[in-house]
């Protein structure tokens, strides 16, 4: 958000200095008198004497023209642009050169707040440490528990819904994406995508298509959800087995899929 918001200040001053400049340049370049003579002119010459003739001839002399050259000035009809304040342009870029030096300081400030809680209460900073790292290692084992029981539903769902005839036609629009490269391929565990497969670890059963990232293959300790069952890697918990009891395995994973483990 701050960077977007950079840019669009940015963007503004410079199109706002952009915009004098180029008027001042037609102002400059444009500020001519031109003369304008006229090379044939027409007369009345009148005569003789008179009433009529004396009638005539200043109706003849209101007719010529008065001169035989004027200049047009072109000044008044040009942009007069106002100087940008620059002053405040270099209080605006300060401004925001303030605010970028504060968040990149921002981190350093947060881990300033723990070294002050060591110097002055040490024993409460060591005790903090210690619930800070068992809170993050149970989230962690929640996490492959829960990813994995959900990755192994999901599994089990789709193939009971991809039988026959779907299955072939999906099989047939894998290849076409491949032969493209623009299939993309999937991790089961975390859902992330990769357009290398290499990046990716399959299960060491053939018949399966499980495939994972290092390091869900890596939580995983080597196992596979999908085609081993759950006493096989040691899923004894309370939680149910059954369809209807995803909820709350749906909650915790989309709550610490963010934290994936690296």
């Amino acid at each position: 958000m701050l960077s977007l918001s950079t840019v669009q200040i940015l963007a503004t001053l410079a199109i706002d200095h952009s915009l004098y400049s180029l008027l001042a340049q037609i102002r400059y370049h444009g500020r001519k008198i031109k003369p304008i003579s006229s090379s044939n002119t027409i007369h009345f010459h009148v005569h003789g004497s008179g009433i009529l003739a004396e009638m005539f001839q200043g109706m003849g002399n209101a007719m010529n023209p008065m001169t035989k050259s004027y200049a047009i000035d072109t000044v008044a009809c040009l942009p007069n642009p106002i100087e940008p304040n620059y002053e405040l342009y270099q209080k605006i870029c300060s401004i925001i050169g303030i605010v970028w030096v504060l968040l990149l300081l921002e981190p350093y400030g947060l881990r300033i707040r723990q070294k002050i809680l060591e110097y002055y209460y040490p024993k409460r900073a060591e005790e903090r440490a210690i619930w800070l790292y068992n809170e993050i290692m149970n989230k962690r084992r929640l996490f492959v528990k829960m990813a994995r029981r959900k990755a192994r539903k999901k599994y089990l769902k789709d193939k009971a819904g991809t039988q026959g005839y779907n299955m072939r036609i999906i099989e047939i629009w894998k290849k076409i994406l491949k032969f493209f490269s623009l299939i993309k391929y999937k991790c089961k565990l975390c859902g992330d995508t990769f357009t290398n497969y290499s990046m990716l670890t399959d299960c060491i059963q053939s018949k399966c298509n499980g495939r994972y990232c290092f390091d869900c293959f890596d939580q995983l300790k080597g196992t596979c959800p999908l085609c081993m069952d759950p006493v096989t890697y040691g899923d004894m918990s309370d939680y149910s087995e059954e369809w209807g009891s995803t909820d709350e395995e749906d909650f915790h994973v989309e709550r610490y899929l963010k934290y994936k483990i690296k």
